[in-house]
């Protein structure tokens, strides 16, 4: 897992030199402090799918080349078999699978996040767009601002991501859910 983070930290710095920028501006523009931004690009800590979707879109260029280093090669349509998309474990308890990694100008992001327990604190985090989770199995709580909100399989919740947020599941279970970032 840090070898992966590692290689989605070197990504960022590349893009981020290739188009002359400085560490200052870029954690400005994105508002926050430099030492977070310099914590992501150096790969010693966690880096949120929220955050690598919100840098992908300030920097212009596609989720994929952040995540692969590969540019996305499909227009018509971008098919992920079972269990075969690129995956991104951010933290112990979450496992992305980013769905549709291949296709060019994506409007929006798909996954499929696996959620495990843990004993950790809950880690809020917010960015610009919206999400919608549906779970495909097991429970989940979201946490949006003040709230908690529980959800079970089937039930699904959209929301504006620019409002402190963090998903869990029950203690010792797993869940899985679809998220769309948009």
């Amino acid at each position: 897992m840090k070898q992966r983070i590692r290689e989605i930290a070197s990504r960022i710095k590349e893009v981020r030199n290739s188009k002359s920028m400085t560490i200052e501006q870029v954690a400005k523009d994105l508002k926050i402090t430099k030492y977070e931004y310099e914590d992501y690009e150096a790969g010693e800590h966690d880096i949120p799918i929220s955050f690598l979707f919100e840098l992908s879109h300030y920097f212009g260029i596609d989720i994929n080349v952040l995540l692969t280093g590969q540019e996305p090669t499909k227009n018509t349509y971008d098919v992920t078999r079972k269990g075969s998309g690129v995956s991104v474990e951010r933290q112990a308890q979450y496992k992305y699978q980013a769905l549709a990694n291949d296709f060019k100008n994506k409007h929006i992001e798909p996954f499929v996040i696996t959620v495990d327990s843990a004993d950790e604190q809950v880690k809020l985090s917010k960015h610009d767009g919206h999400e919608f989770l549906f779970v495909i199995e097991g429970n989940l709580q979201i946490y949006i601002g003040e709230e908690i909100i529980k959800l079970t399989e089937g039930d699904s919740i959209y929301y504006d991501s620019k409002i402190q947020h963090a998903v869990t599941t029950d203690v010792n279970k797993r869940a899985k859910c679809l998220a769309i970032l948009i």
